[in-house]
């Protein structure tokens, strides 16, 4: 029997498997504790070495993505006989073409669904950037772009088309590497980061507002209120203990000059005495990094806010003007922009070569501030108060807080398909796998701090993003190129630059009903389940809050545009698909491109993909199958990947040797997840069982708690002495420092707490400490044990305290048994 085309690919009942797979993998992230994601550096390696493909991938993704783009990179074309290895460099590679992907939409997501046609479109083009923008009319030809595109009914997003945002970035980026002297260089690198600064500004504020962003679990993120603190620091940030690997240490002539711009209109002498002093001595010299800090950060953030003001009035000034009045205008508004892009420019150099310049001091830095602040995790408030003393035999690393509540119990916050919805800005994703990989490395930390730290570095990174990849992509300069540098010009200049547009209309987003039949369907993975208590708990909206799997029978998504690319490359390099395959087929399947173009733009894909995001869980099973079906030779190379479900389709397009090993992977996935709440459901009914008990022993296992609540006082200031406050006219001590004298408070002040009993005077309560009381089941009051733990209180405060723990007490048991 003669093998058809559509033999090659996945059925439409194979695609309702997977997206109402995912559907369920989604629902059930409510209420299973999150595995972790796999790390970039794990699959990423040498991303940051000039010369490169990873490096030129890496580049071009971060300076590509405006800010809800979704971009995805790979480089095709013959290897060389020099070549040794998958990533030996760019000079070995013959007629190389650069293709990029990208989904127009925020993390793929399809908001808005038509369903009168399907109608799906991936646009395959060869780009002509030999036509370059002339500099000097670089932001009118902008601004005149970014009207037309606001006035374009079409264009929802009211940007500039992706294809001509490529074209333009390439055809600068050509112009830098073939510059023929220093000062041709430093032309076209000024002209290019422009550009990047007057198209990117978008995301770098975003990343700047991600520091205080709602996070999954509705708190908000707290690295932005906590880094612009410069005054009323607490009166323990000042006992803090100095880093010792960090005293006497004076500034290089790079910080010198840093410390100088930061404070310039000072005065002369006083620069000059602060760029002789040591960095980071004293608690004083704290609070002076501090304020360093703070006006870097809010200098940057404060000028791309200003760029996109700006660029705003700009763009509805011109708009609003008669067609007349608009080429005057038009040289009015370029003035204004172009000084605010330089504006801003400056501003994210400078906080990029700040944080670069000191990023010794940094991490020790920040462990300070969070330790003054009283916070462990991303996602707590700041209460600047001092953290409960423990001693070192009983001090324990602060536990992870859940992403999503462990308890089959919890009421997640859902609103209708929005809980399908990847993070619009993957940055979030990459912060929560951040904290996943660093508390399962740290598992004997010296620092509950330090993790705290290292993420609030990272966060403050991401926005100079675009600024790095810049520094990245014009390094290398006439007459000083290195080897490899002039394989990078080399590729720039003469590669082809393919674009994979996704248009997205109308997908294919129906579903399975998740009922008892679909769960029979997964009882080959997990024969244990129980599908008529599972399809019943399913239906309890109380409990997982997937009550619209019965009522909306689609899906939120759209293929993502690395999915997109790999199985295009598929399609390009399996002789027994590309035999049937017809230029109508193509159109017919939504990829607008010749068989030609597919042949010429994926000749021999190097096994590498760049993305501006993690990959999800989909797209990882794909690339993981690249190679293991033979479609690469090679590991096919992705940025990492996180692991939060969520509306996803598959393209319609897929071969079926990719597809299928992905179905049968995401079906085993949706039922050792099903198979996983199942059992916790029963640990639970366990539990409760246990609770009703009314055995005395059995009480004293449900029991809320072993210890009583006994709170202690402890001296909180939120005052420093007059001198800390005033950040600049303290003149910083240039003599050998003493590390054990760290005191910032009065002078008979020893850096040591005095015994609450021994205070004269109330003193505000610290957070309760829990200590062992034995239980009397003989007398409820247990006067003789309760009095000697609290036989420095007044006896009537003490009578009181007792029978509001008795109270308390009773009160939790009546909740367990409610519940």
């Amino acid at each position: 029997m003669s093998t058809t085309i559509k033999d090659l690919f996945l059925t439409r009942s194979q695609h309702i498997q997977v997206r109402t797979c995912g559907k369920l993998l989604c629902a059930l992230d409510n209420v299973l504790d999150r595995e972790r994601g796999l790390s970039a550096s794990l699959t990423m390696p040498n991303a940051a070495h000039p010369g490169l493909f990873r490096y030129i991938l890496n580049t071009h993704c971060n300076i590509l993505v405006r800010r809800y783009e979704v971009v995805a990179v790979v480089l095709s074309g013959k290897r060389s006989s020099l070549a040794t290895g998958p990533d030996d460099g760019v000079g070995n590679i013959i007629d190389p073409t650069i293709v990029i992907a990208a989904n127009p939409r925020p993390d793929d997501y399809n908001k808005t669904r038509t369903q009168d046609k399907d109608e799906k479109k991936v646009i395959v083009t060869q780009i002509d950037i030999s036509n370059t923008v002339a500099p000097q009319t670089m932001i009118a030809d902008l601004l005149q772009s970014m009207c037309n595109a606001k006035e374009d009914i079409t264009n929802s997003s009211n940007t500039i088309p992706f294809a001509d945002h490529v074209r333009t970035y390439f055809g600068l980026l050509r112009a830098v590497h073939a510059a023929s002297d220093l000062t041709e260089h430093g032309n076209a690198v000024a002209v290019l980061r422009d550009y990047v600064y007057a198209t990117s500004f978008p995301k770098m504020i975003m990343r700047f507002d991600n520091g205080a962003k709602e996070a999954r679990d509705n708190s908000i993120i707290n690295f932005l209120d906590i880094v612009m603190r410069t005054d009323n620091f607490p009166e323990h940030a000042s006992r803090i203990q100095m880093p010792v690997h960090l005293l006497s240490k004076r500034p290089s002539p790079a910080q010198a000059k840093l410390i100088a711009i930061a404070l310039e209109g000072m005065g002369a002498d006083y620069i000059k005495t602060w760029q002789e002093a040591n960095i980071y001595d004293t608690p004083v010299d704290r609070i002076r990094f501090q304020s360093l800090l703070q006006d870097y950060l809010s200098q940057a953030k404060r000028a791309c806010e200003e760029l996109q003001q700006t660029m705003d009035r700009a763009v509805n000034s011109i708009c609003g003007s008669p067609a007349a009045e608009r080429p005057g205008k038009l040289a009015i508004e370029q003035a204004k922009v172009q000084l605010a892009v330089q504006s801003a420019r400056q501003r994210m150099s400078l906080l990029v070569t700040f944080l670069d310049n000191f990023k010794d001091f940094l991490e020790e830095h920040l462990k300070w501030l969070a330790e003054a602040a009283n916070v462990e995790d991303f996602r707590s408030p700041p209460i600047w108060t001092e953290p409960r003393s423990t001693t070192a035999g009983s001090a324990t690393p602060n536990p992870v807080p859940p992403e999503h509540g462990s308890s089959s119990e919890q009421k997640p916050h859902i609103n209708d398909l929005e809980e399908e919805r990847e993070e619009e800005d993957s940055d979030l994703s990459d912060l929560y796998a951040l904290q996943e990989a660093l508390h399962m490395s740290q598992q004997q930390r010296t620092s509950k701090y330090r993790v705290w730290a290292i993420m609030c570095q990272s966060w403050m990174e991401l926005p100079g993003l675009p600024e790095i990849s810049l520094r990245r992509a014009t390094v290398g300069r006439p007459g000083l190129k290195s080897l490899r540098e002039k394989h990078e010009s080399a590729l720039i200049q003469t590669a082809q630059v393919g674009l994979v547009n996704i248009s997205i209309k109308c997908w294919d987003h129906e579903c399975a009903k998740i009922d008892a039949k679909f769960i029979e369907s997964l009882l080959g993975h997990q024969p244990d389940l129980d599908v008529a208590r599972m399809a019943k708990k399913l239906k309890d909206k109380e409990r997982i809050g997937v009550n619209k799997l019965e009522r909306s029978m689609v899906v939120a998504g759209a293929p993502h545009c690395e999915a997109i690319l790999m199985s295009l490359i598929a399609i390009a390099k399996d002789e027994s698909i590309m035999k049937h395959i017809t230029d109508d087929w193509l159109e017919h399947n939504g990829i607008f491109a010749t068989r030609k173009d597919l042949l010429e733009m994926f000749p021999d894909v190097l096994p590498m993909v760049h993305v501006s995001k993690k990959c999800c869980p989909a797209c990882e099973k794909v690339r993981a199958q690249m190679q293991r079906v033979g479609i690469t030779t090679n590991d096919f190379v992705a940025p990492g990947s996180h692991a939060k479900y969520a509306g996803f389709l598959l393209p319609s397009f897929i071969p079926k040797r990719l597809g299928q090993p992905v179905l049968e992977s995401i079906e085993r996935d949706a039922a050792e997840k099903l198979m996983a709440w199942q059992k916790k459901l029963q640990s639970d009914d366990f539990s409760k069982a246990l609770g009703n008990s009314k055995s005395p022993q059995s009480e004293i296992n449900s029991s809320p708690s072993e210890y009583a609540e006994v709170p202690i006082e402890a001296p909180v200031s939120t005052k420093l002495r007059k001198e800390t406050q005033e950040h600049f006219s303290v003149t910083p001590s240039r003599g050998e420092p003493n590390p054990g004298d760290i005191s910032m408070g009065d002078a008979s002040s020893t850096g040591t707490q005095s015994s609450p009993t021994a205070q004269s005077s109330p003193l505000a309560p610290s957070s309760p400490t829990k200590i062992q009381r034995p239980r009397d089941f003989t007398d409820p009051r247990q006067p003789d044990t309760k009095k000697r733990v609290v036989e420095a209180q007044p006896e009537e405060s003490g009578e009181k305290q007792e029978e509001q723990g008795d109270e308390s007490v009773e009160g939790e048991k009546d909740g367990e048994n409610e519940s």
